[in-house]
């Protein structure tokens, strides 16, 4: 149990330092380090799971990750589908969209 409350106390540690060092890194001049947010996923996810599980039971949070998984994939599948989650959203059909024809796409999407 102690090593458990370990772990879940350094990934939750990690998660922090990766979140905060990624928000003001830029604003501060230090540099960006590669694969950061991947970081930070994993760390997050890490602390969330070890979490549930010693909170929980190691069952319970896998059947709570299982189902939270199915949800999700379901309502992401649907959306990308019909996009009835987010609504429709209409890209002009160019071959690379630059600056200006975004710039302008996005101010006659306004009135949509």
């Amino acid at each position: 149990m102690k090593n458990q409350q370990r772990v879940a106390s350094v990934l939750l540690g990690l998660f922090i330092f990766t979140m905060v060092y990624g928000l003001f890194a830029p604003r501060v001049g230090l540099p960006e380090i590669p694969g950061l947010m991947h970081l930070s996923t994993m760390a997050g996810f890490g602390f969330a799971l070890v979490h549930a599980g010693t909170r929980e039971g190691w069952k319970r949070a896998a059947l709570f990750l299982g189902l939270t998984f199915v949800i999700s994939l379901l309502f992401e599948s649907v959306g990308v589908m019909t996009g009835w989650s987010t609504g429709i959203i209409i890209i002009p059909k160019t071959s690379a969209i630059g600056f200006s024809d975004w710039s302008r796409f996005s101010s006659l999407s306004r009135g949509l």
